[in-house]
């Protein structure tokens, strides 16, 4: 409030008529602490299932369109988006929102819908799409024609209203206590018309004026929830500021602040299947914590995809086939620790040495070479051995 808001009589922001915007401060705090703590579970999800490489296994040569899918959900999305950029947003729109429509914009690539209507029917659902990368893109899609995933986040979102009841008043007082700690306080005396104010005294019977009461009620809420408060009082115009008066012993809650939003990451990263550990970057049980993440939300988020792209790739024909889609990069292997592993399987005949290349993230071997089974082991059935046969004696 400035002091030629008096003499302009323009009105104050400092002192807002409206009660309920005064904590506007503490609820905004509220909203960026809980979507911080979900946002930084969900994009480290994400960013994992970002790094998957989809292979398309089918028994003949790939058609045009299969072509088409592979270059997009691997390389290129759309002339905005990379691979694993599109697959970040389908996984954050997933999780956040609990569904996701992606669609075909032909000649460009697929896109992930920002706003869509769902009209169901026994028929077939249609999907109206509004919004594309912040831009309007109006058209109506068949369900055969888009790829819809949903996820039963439910839980999820009640679990958030119920960490909002419980966490808020808490943090409420934890940033009130910083602000008062640390808060510029001022009075200042405006103008007055001394006529008017014994008129106004007179016709009330000499009681307190009801805007009186309404000033003093949000002068408090703004001590209360801002940092810097212009207070009018009545007498000689002046202007005289304070601080507050143990300063100088005053705690810092800022650490408070970070413990809060450490046990929101910890309550969404529950929900979520998420090892704790590995949000704050623990090295103790890090690999198995990581094959726990991959066997629990991994799993699931991805098992979802693929069943969409293979509705989307694959007609029914094809899949009668034995056509399918194998994902794979999930996971980072150390070539000289699997090293036994890998010659056990190849050794006993048990997989192409190509099947174990692509499993750690290796290209096929050249002409065919990693199609041929070798079994390097004697191996004999224990069904055509027989015990030992007495030779006969002749007589």
């Amino acid at each position: 409030m400035g002091i030629l808001d008096f003499f302009s009589f323009k009105k104050s922001e400092t002192l807002s008529d409206d009660e309920s915007g005064s904590t506007t401060s503490e609820k905004l705090t509220n909203v960026v602490l809980k979507e911080d703590a979900l946002y930084k579970c969900v994009n480290f999800l994400a960013r994992i299932i970002s790094k998957s490489t989809f292979r398309l296994k089918t028994p003949e040569q790939l058609t045009e369109n299969q072509k088409d899918w592979l270059y997009w959900i691997n390389t290129k999305a759309n002339p905005n988006q990379s691979a694993s950029q599109f697959w970040v947003e389908v996984v954050q729109k997933l999780l956040v929102d609990g569904e996701t429509l992606i669609f075909v914009m032909p000649g460009k690539g697929i896109y992930v819908a920002d706003a869509f209507t769902q009209d169901k029917k026994l028929s077939g659902n249609k999907f109206k799409v509004s919004r594309v990368q912040g831009q309007t893109y109006e058209k109506t899609f068949t369900f055969d024609q888009v790829i819809y995933l949903k996820n039963d986040n439910s839980d999820l979102m009640s679990k958030v209203e119920s960490l909002w009841e419980e966490y808020g008043e808490l943090l409420g007082h934890v940033i009130n206590n910083q602000k008062i700690a640390n808060q510029i306080r001022f009075t200042m005396t405006p103008p007055k018309d001394k006529v008017r104010e014994r008129a106004q005294e007179n016709s009330d019977g000499g009681r307190q004026p009801k805007s009186d009461k309404d000033f003093f009620k949000r002068t408090v809420e703004k001590i209360r929830t801002e940092s810097v408060v212009g207070i009018p009082v009545t007498a000689n115009t002046n202007y005289e500021e304070y601080g507050s008066k143990n300063t100088g012993s005053v705690k810092s809650y800022v650490d408070d602040i970070k413990k809060l939003k450490d046990q929101y990451i910890a309550e969404f990263a529950e929900m979520l299947g998420i090892p704790i550990s590995l949000l704050h970057g623990d090295i103790a049980d890090n690999q198995k914590n990581y094959e726990l993440l991959l066997e629990g939300p991994i799993e699931s988020i991805v098992t979802n995809i693929v069943d969409g792209l293979e509705c989307a790739i694959f007609d029914k024909s094809e899949t009668l086939k034995g056509c399918f889609i194998k994902v794979t990069g999930l996971k980072n292997y150390d070539l000289f620790s699997v090293s036994n592993q890998a010659d056990k399987l190849i050794s006993s005949g048990f997989v192409f040495i190509d099947e174990v290349r692509e499993e750690i993230g290796l290209p096929e071997l050249p002409d065919g070479l990693g199609k041929v089974l070798y079994m390097t082991k004697n191996y004999e059935s224990v069904l055509g051995r027989g015990g030992e046969v007495d030779e006969e004696v002749e007589t």
